[in-house]
């Protein structure tokens, strides 16, 4: 880092490509879990940084994968997507949403599929809870394993995406130009920001919440 001279370049198997997934590092920085697509469908594979060689999972799922994160808690990788429907399903057949817990050192995934279309989905450490929300339809969070619902009152229609904040005490929505900060999980509004849709983290200390639009970029001290 101190450099900034290349390492390694981790290389897929002939015949596939990086696709619209993440990745992320070993929690001893000595592997690369990586949510790769082939189009169809997506992998997991896990690359070791020091050798380059790669190892595939869930290849023949017809799964894709979009988000992954460590979770040191629990010292695994939490990942979410959907499964394609089977080739001899019926055309309007509806993608079947999931997350998925997986144990890098087991090699073992444990995966919880949800009644829900078009969601995605968010871990809360600090509750140990798996939450949810829908870019359709009603506005509605879900918390698992429970499955209580949550509904949220607003006039927007669409929630485009949810951050909640590292002590899992406020939630940042964004609707199509408009970003709400709640109390979590009352989702009591507390701050209305109008700015154009972009993406949203919350500071390390919670103090702060850093917005980069389609336009500008902002600091908001909460």
């Amino acid at each position: 880092m101190e450099k900034m001279t290349l390492l390694k370049t981790l290389i897929p198997k002939r015949g596939s490509q990086n696709g619209d997934g993440q990745a992320c590092f070993s929690s001893y920085n000595t592997k690369v879990i990586n949510l790769g697509y082939d189009c169809p469908c997506s992998y997991i594979s896990i690359f070791d940084i020091e050798s380059g060689h790669e190892t595939r999972f869930r290849e023949s799922l017809g799964e894709v994968y979009n988000h992954i994160r460590y979770i040191a808690s629990k010292d695994m990788y939490f990942i979410d997507g959907f499964q394609r429907p089977d080739q001899n399903s019926k055309d309007d057949t509806p993608n079947k949403y999931f997350y998925l817990w997986f144990d890098l050192n087991k090699e073992t995934f444990e995966q919880t599929f949800v009644d829900t279309d078009w969601v995605y989905f968010i871990y809360a450490e600090e509750l140990e809870k798996v939450i949810s929300y829908s870019q359709i339809g009603n506005l509605t969070l879900r918390i698992y394993p429970e499955n209580n619902k949550i509904p949220i009152l607003s006039k927007k229609g669409g929630m485009f995406s949810a951050v909640l904040s590292h002590d899992n005490k406020t939630m940042a929505v964004y609707y199509q130009d408009d970003l709400k900060l709640y109390h979590f999980p009352e989702m009591k509004l507390m701050h209305s920001l109008d700015v154009d849709w972009g993406r949203v983290e919350f500071s390390s200390d919670d103090k702060e919440i850093l917005i980069s639009s389609n336009n500008k970029s902002f600091i908001y001290r909460l």
